[in-house]
């Protein structure tokens, strides 16, 4: 799909503007290094724009190959998701990279210069990309696991590294709601050596937080500087290309030390912690609704950490090929029990695999409620505070277990000068009922 031509792009991009000068006495052979760039990714990117109508098949019928199986997922115009972040970044470099490029082409029936080809799709681009910055507000968190966060979140600092260095504009792409903010998110969701709380579609790694000397130098923010500092002394991700071209030493001064708890509100999930070294607690409390891209049934799930064991911990994705893994009734109508909801039979994607109550009735079949981000009513932290002895979310949860609850909370509690932690339920019912809870212990 779409993904594989965006991703190969940004790095042949990249390698073909920063090795230019090695072919300036061969001239044929940049030429062919050129061409390869524009039909096998430039092509692709304006044949998928508003502009060549990506959804008339037959215009680019002799252009891409459509597969039976995958069907237009070559396709990311309008995406709201990192899809569009990583695609528009791939076809955005490679349009940088032959800007300068006066030969005339043809893609099915247009006939213009490699310039114009490239200045229209970025510009057809710049126009949606926006799109996919709606899920980082308001505070940066991300819903569809800290992975997809990395994949987007960092092909995106990419492309606006390029279009600062290349044309001195960020074009205000910068100024999004929550992007000042999503490094806290990023290093926050995980650890002190960043092995993240794998939820959702997630693998349980070390983020990749190399684009964090770029953030901070953008926005001035010593903080995220700090905190890739702290990263990297705690076993964190290793160094990268991104490290490499942005450190500074004197970024990081004035940088903060990180709180031992952190609300993400886009998500609705607080993790509390006992300190920054990975022998010390760390657990979150995650919320929400039921029905997100990539998203799992785990309302009200937690994840522990202790003397670096992970004790509590998420499965993560499953086979993404496996059949109805993506029928999950975001974008379309449904009523409890909906067949068409596929998705959360899978173990690692319903309540079973996390750690969390659920009830089994004719209401909800599937353990919890189903609900979305655009419903009235599903599981919010309500409470989060610290003081000298520990840490404290609470999360309403009566949204998720039926008409019959009259009430349902889940605190979860670092208490004892941070040394235990402890987890209480208090739920009210209008009758007898019958729930189960679960806690799961997935260490890989």
């Amino acid at each position: 799909h779409y993904l594989n031509v965006a991703d190969a792009a940004v790095w042949y991009a990249i390698g073909y503007d920063w090795i230019y000068p090695a072919f300036e006495n061969e001239p044929e052979k940049l030429e062919e290094l050129a061409d390869i760039l524009f039909k096998r990714g430039v092509t692709m990117g304006y044949a998928s724009t508003e502009k060549y109508s990506a959804k008339d098949f037959t215009k680019v019928k002799d252009i891409m190959y459509i597969s039976t199986g995958r069907k237009n997922s070559w396709n990311f115009y309008d995406r709201t998701n990192n899809w569009n972040t990583v695609c528009t970044s791939g076809m955005t470099m490679a349009c940088l990279a032959l800007l300068e490029k006066t030969d005339t082409r043809t893609i099915g029936t247009d006939t213009k210069t490699i310039r114009e080809f490239c200045a229209e799709t970025m510009a057809d681009l710049f126009r949606t990309v926006h799109n996919c910055f709606y899920a980082l507000a308001p505070d940066g968190s991300y819903m569809e696991s800290p992975g997809y966060w990395s994949y987007g979140n960092n092909t995106l600092f990419l492309m606006e590294a390029a279009l600062e260095s290349s044309c001195g504009d960020d074009y205000g792409f910068m100024d999004a709601i929550g992007l000042d903010n999503t490094c806290y998110y990023a290093y926050y969701i995980g650890n002190a050596g960043n092995v993240i709380w794998n939820y959702h579609d997630g693998g349980r790694v070390r983020l990749d937080i190399s684009s964090f000397y770029y953030i901070s130098k953008h926005y001035g923010n010593s903080d995220f500087a700090y905190l890739r500092d702290c990263s990297h002394k705690n076993g964190g991700a290793p160094y990268d290309y991104m490290d490499i071209l942005y450190y500074d030493s004197a970024l990081s001064e004035g940088g903060r030390e990180p709180t031992l708890s952190y609300e993400m509100a886009g998500i609705y999930t607080a993790t509390l912690r006992s300190g920054w070294t990975n022998s010390d607690i760390f657990t979150g409390l995650h919320a929400g609704p039921s029905i997100v891209g990539h998203g799992d049934m785990d309302s009200g799930n937690i994840v522990l950490e202790m003397g670096g064991v992970r004790f509590l911990n998420d499965y993560g994705s499953e086979n993404y090929n496996a059949t109805g893994y993506f029928t999950t009734g975001y974008d379309i109508p449904f009523v409890q029990g909906e067949t068409k909801l596929t998705r959360y039979r899978y173990f690692r994607k319903g309540v079973e695999a996390h750690n969390v109550i659920f009830l089994r009735s004719d209401e909800l079949p599937y353990g919890q409620a189903f609900n979305r981000q655009t419903d009235a009513a599903f599981a919010k932290i309500t409470r989060l505070s610290e003081n000298g002895y520990g840490s404290l979310a609470v999360a309403d949860m009566t949204p998720q277990y039926g008409s019959d609850c009259i009430s349902a909370k889940r605190a979860l509690m670092l208490t004892a000068s941070r040394n235990a932690v402890v987890l209480q339920d208090e739920m009210t019912f209008g009758s007898i009922t019958t729930f189960m809870s679960l806690f799961t212990n997935n260490n890989g």
